[in-house]
């Protein structure tokens, strides 16, 4: 684990492949705890190998939240490859436990992600996200953080005999 910066009492963290199950363990606490806003279930993220999940801290610009020796949050952003999109980046995995929201750990990690990804990937000009309409707080932070709403995804996921539309969102960045 690579320690970036402490603010408060929550220090924003690098995960090495190492440390697999950190990830896994907060991402299977993602989906069960809001089924509605991510697209994979518990089962699927269970059925993930070892090697998928390194693979996952390797390929990926993950940014995670720690307090003490839990993570409490985290965020990822993923360039497009492709020679035509490379200048999009996709934000996926956003989420804050529980007892660690309403402190500013979401607005943190995603401010410092985008930074990041500035940085590490210079070409990067637009940066995208959706976001299931049942997460209301997550659309003001996401809002707040000059992300505007590009377009409407009506039954985007089916969550428990529910459909959920999502908000695209995009926000430029160079």
């Amino acid at each position: 684990m690579e320690s970036m910066e402490k603010l408060d009492s929550t220090e924003y963290v690098r995960l090495t492949p190492d440390d697999w199950q950190k990830l896994r363990d907060l991402r299977i606490q993602a989906v069960t705890e809001q089924p509605k806003a991510f697209g994979n279930t518990p089962q699927e993220e269970l059925s993930r190998t070892e090697e998928m999940w390194r693979d996952r801290l390797e390929k990926k610009t993950y940014l995670f939240a720690q307090e003490g020796d839990s993570l409490v949050g985290m965020v990822s952003v993923v360039p497009e490859l492709a020679e035509k999109t490379k200048h999009i980046a996709n934000i996926y995995s956003m989420y804050v436990v529980p007892e660690s929201r309403g402190k500013g750990t979401a607005r943190t990690l995603l401010t410092r992600a985008i930074e990041e990804a500035k940085v590490l990937h210079p070409e990067i000009v637009k940066l995208e996200l959706n976001v299931a309409v049942t997460q209301l707080e997550a659309l003001q932070l996401y809002e707040s953080l000059g992300f505007e709403r590009a377009g409407y995804l009506r039954k985007e996921l089916f969550v428990d005999g529910e459909f959920i539309d999502e908000i695209q969102m995009e926000k430029f960045v160079g």
